[in-house]
C-alpha cells in the first residue's frame, strides 16, 4: 500500500468532507487521511498548491480540486506544470515547462458554482515564462524563461492578476507595461511571496527580497548608505555564503533551507500581535533565527523540508519525523490540541512522513503509516 495524504486544519470548504454541507464542515485538528484522490494505487500524487480554501493536487496528469470549486481539471498536463496561479480564493491559473501559460476566465470565476476551467492563452507572441508569484497584497511577479547561456534573472511586476493578464495578451502596448521591471544575478530556482514581500532564489543559493519595508519583514536593512531600497531586489546578507536550496513563504514569515539542511527563519515583528515564535525573541534587523532542535543524543537535528503558513511551520527532519511552531487556531498542526499558540517547537508527526505541504490555516502530509 502507497504512502497516504493526511489533512488537519481549517476545514470550512471541506477538503476532509465531515459534518453535513448546511450545517459547515468542522475544524480538523488531528491529521486524517483525505479520502478517494484516486483509485489508481500505482498513481503519483503530489500537492502543487494550498489556500485559506483550497488544496490542488496532482493526480497523474490531472489537477484534482479540494474544498472551494472542489473537482477536476484536464485541460493542462499537470505533471508538465512549474507553477501554479492563485490567491486566497483558490487557483486561477498554471504555467508549464514550455512557459505557456492557463488562466480562467474572468466572468467565469465570478460564479463559485461552476467548475474550474483553465484555457491556454498563450499564442505566437507570448513571453514565455519561468515562474509566477501572486503576493497576499495581489501583486504579481513574473521571470521569464532563460536563453541556456544567460546569467541574469529579469523579473516584471504588476499591481494586480488584471494588470498582469493585460500585459499577458498585449505585451507591446504601452498600457500594459508593468509597473516595475528588476533584474538579479544569476539563473532562477524559485521565486515566490508572502502578504506583501517577493524572495527569490537563484542557482547560487543566494536570496533577494523586496516589498513591504515595514516591521523588519524584508530580512536586510534599506536605511543604510548602499543598501537597496525596499522596493528594489536586495541581497540577504546575512545569509550570503550559506547555499540555500529551497525556501517557503507564508503570512508574514520566511523561512530557508540550506544545502547543509540547517533552517532560517525570519519575519515581520506586527504591533499588537502578542504570538511569536521563541527563535524570534532577540533578534535585531536583518538577523536570521537558526532552528536548533536537539535529537535522542543531544545532537543538532537535519532537516530535508520546510512548510510555512499563515503563522504557523513545519520542518521534516532527514530521519521523518515533523516539528511545527506558530498557530494553531484552526488545529493546523495535527495535535488534537485546543491550544491557539505553540511558541516552541514541538513534535507532530514521530515518523514515515515523506512530504509536508501548508496553506493559509492547513497542513497536508504524506506517510507511510497513520500520524502519531
Amino acid at each position: 500500500m502507497g504512502d497516504t495524504w493526511y489533512f488537519a486544519g481549517l476545514n470550512a470548504n471541506g477538503v476532509v468532507p465531515i459534518g453535513s454541507q448546511q450545517g459547515g464542515h468542522p475544524d480538523v485538528r488531528r491529521f486524517m487521511p483525505i479520502p478517494e484522490l484516486t483509485s489508481d494505487l500505482g498513481e503519483d500524487v503530489d500537492v502543487v498548491f494550498a489556500c485559506f480554501s483550497q488544496v490542488v493536487f496532482r493526480v497523474g496528469d490531472r489537477l484534482v480540486l479540494r474544498g472551494f470549486r472542489a473537482g477536476s481539471i484536464d485541460s493542462v498536463a499537470a505533471s508538465t506544470i512549474t507553477s501554479i496561479v492563485g490567491d486566497h480564493n483558490g487557483i486561477t491559473g498554471a504555467l508549464d515547462e514550455n512557459g505557456k501559460l492557463y488562466l480562467a476566465d474572468t466572468e467565469a470565476l465570478r460564479d463559485a458554482s461552476a467548475s474550474l476551467e483553465l484555457p491556454l492563452v498563450t499564442h505566437d507572441d507570448s513571453p514565455r515564462l519561468a515562474k509566477v508569484s501572486v503576493a497576499g497584497n495581489f501583486k504579481v511577479a513574473v521571470t521569464f524563461k532563460p536563453a541556456p547561456a544567460a546569467s541574469t534573472i529579469h523579473i516584471e511586476e504588476f499591481k494586480d492578476l488584471s494588470s498582469f493578464r493585460k500585459w499577458y495578451e498585449d505585451p507591446s502596448n504601452p498600457n500594459n507595461y508593468p509597473v516595475k521591471h528588476h533584474h538579479i544575478s544569476g539563473r532562477i530556482r524559485q521565486l515566490i511571496s508572502n502578504t506583501s514581500i517577493f524572495i527569490c532564489l537563484n542557482e547560487a543559493g543566494q536570496l533577494y527580497t523586496w516589498g513591504d519595508p515595514r516591521y523588519r519583514g524584508l530580512g536586510r536593512s534599506t536605511n543604510q548608505p548602499g543598501d537597496k531600497p525596499a522596493d528594489q531586489p536586495g541581497l540577504l546578507e546575512s545569509l550570503d555564503g550559506i547555499k540555500i536550496t529551497k525556501i517557503s513563504a507564508g503570512g508574514q514569515m520566511f523561512a530557508a533551507l540550506s544545502d547543509d539542511k540547517a533552517v532560517y527563519i525570519w519575519t515581520a515583528m506586527t504591533p499588537g500581535n502578542s504570538n511569536a515564535l521563541a527563535v524570534q525573541y532577540g533578534l535585531g534587523p536583518g538577523q536570521m533565527a537558526l532552528v536548533d532542535i536537539l535529537d535522542e543524543n543531544g545532537e543538532p537535528r537535519d532537516f530535508d523540508d520546510i512548510a510555512v503558513g499563515n503563522g504557523h511551520i513545519l520542518l521534516r527532519s532527514s530521519d521523518s519525523k515533523v516539528f511545527g511552531a506558530g498557530d494553531n487556531t484552526n488545529g493546523q498542526l495535527g495535535l488534537d490540541s485546543d491550544q491557539d499558540y505553540y511558541p516552541e517547537w514541538t513534535q507532530v508527526v514521530s515518523g514515515n512522513c515523506s512530504s509536508i505541504r501548508v496553506g493559509s490555516k492547513l497542513s497536508i502530509i504524506k506517510a507511510s503509516a497513520p500520524p502519531t
